[in-house]
């Protein structure tokens, strides 16, 4: 089987709903802030690795006072990616650490992201979402009640066949597809 790099890039999106928090005081009138975090894959995953990270680096420097509870494979929304976005997006739940194509589930103009050969590299994903396109996204996700804190990456993808080298879109009209949707 041949494989051949494509165009299109992984992107998941670290976001917040605009929402409080559940707050507890401490015996000495400390309050202690907790949130719920969701990630849409497992323990052991750079995403997960990644959101343990950011709960640890929250707590440590608001010195105990910021908590965060992570939660693997949309436990929020038994499992269900898309639901777990709106739940986000409803300010069910706090943070989420999802794939943009999963924010295209709500809103299709997300599925832009994941659009085949629209970004060459790696630099240009950075100057794409660093620039108006970036914003023009944080932009959306605001619209929906949602702070996004950042854009993540999941490599490029790979299109495979057993037939021909995919270099361009037009190299895509052979194939016998299924579906015509991209899937990141």
């Amino acid at each position: 089987m041949k494989k051949v790099k494509g165009g299109v890039v992984g992107l998941c999106i670290a976001a917040l709903a605009l929402t409080g928090c559940i707050t507890n005081t401490t015996s000495t009138g400390e309050e202690i802030h907790e949130w719920n975090m969701t990630i849409t894959v497992g323990p052991g995953s750079t995403w997960y690795e990644g959101a343990v990270k950011f709960a640890e680096d929250l707590e440590r420097e608001s010195d105990g006072r910021m908590q965060i509870e992570i939660y693997t494979n949309e436990q929020l929304s038994a499992g269900n990616q898309e639901a777990g976005v709106e739940q986000l997006m409803d300010g069910l739940k706090d943070f989420s650490y999802n794939s943009s194509i999963i924010y295209a589930g709500v809103d299709q103009r997300f599925g832009v992201l994941s659009a085949p050969f629209l970004i060459n590299d790696y630099d240009d994903a950075h100057r794409v979402l660093n620039g108006e396109s970036g914003q023009i996204i944080e932009d959306m996700l605001r619209e929906r009640g949602v702070e996004p804190l950042g854009f993540g990456e999941s490599g490029f993808r790979q299109i495979t066949n057993d037939t021909l080298p995919i270099r361009t879109p037009e190299d895509l009209d052979h194939l016998k597809s299924v579906s015509r949707t991209w899937v990141c």
